[in-house]
């Protein structure tokens, strides 16, 4: 009952990583370098250290170093440090590194109108990570242009919508438990690794696609 309540209740209403590279100046100790590089969130990134403060006790010598977050992005890094001063006792400071953040990217090689499969119209290039822009790293099997593409266009999450093209019939099956229930829509615009669709009813649905159908898991 739970389930075949969960299925209506969908129907029934609208939906309201490897370890880096690093690249690091004179002066920055390796431990800090390590540390950004093990921080990495990215697939084969490099982290290359453009600025380098620490704020240490006298006399305090680090031996280890923590990053306080995930490096996801080029920008400001501060991390925590732990050490021995010259009497044998331990310190702790801080260090605040300035990080520029590369990974291979998808980007378009032409020009590419909403709707287009993506997989023959880009190559792997090495980008910078800015913030705020952080690339698609796995082009989902099937994806599309989400929107029109100029040539040259850093793919990211937003640029690539599900397999199936915006207005396309697809047989829509939700699943609840052992019970499914199978109805109709039409292709709309999703996120990337996911496919969505709008029912009769007005409901906008996100699952997978098994076999040319969508595949909805009900709550």
């Amino acid at each position: 009952m739970i389930a075949r309540a969960a299925i209506a209740a969908l129907l029934a209403a609208p939906l309201a990583a490897g370890a880096a590279g690093r690249d690091a100046p004179e002066g920055v100790p390796a431990i800090v370098a390590d540390a950004l590089a093990s921080a990495s969130a990215l697939p084969e990134a490099k982290v290359e250290i453009r600025g380098y403060r620490a704020q240490l006790p006298p006399g305090c010598t680090p031996s280890r170093a923590e990053a306080s977050r995930v490096v996801e992005q080029s920008g400001r890094q501060a991390l925590k440090l732990a050490g021995s001063d010259d009497a044998g006792f331990a310190c702790e400071g801080w260090a605040f590194a300035d990080v520029k953040l590369t990974a291979d990217a998808f980007v378009t090689t032409r020009v590419v109108k909403a709707g287009e499969p993506l997989a023959d119209a880009v190559r792997i290039v090495r980008r910078e990570i800015k913030p705020g822009r952080r690339p698609l790293h796995d082009l989902p099997a099937g994806a599309r242009a989400s929107r029109d593409l100029a040539a040259g266009t850093t793919i990211v999450d937003s640029h690539a919508a599900g397999a199936l093209s915006p207005g396309e019939p697809v047989k829509v099956v939700v699943r609840g438990g052992s019970l499914a229930i199978e109805t109709s829509g039409r292709a709309v615009a999703c996120s990337a690794g996911r496919t969505c669709a709008q029912l009769a009813s007005g409901k906008r649905v996100e699952g997978t696609l098994e076999g040319g159908a969508l595949v909805v898991e009900a709550p």
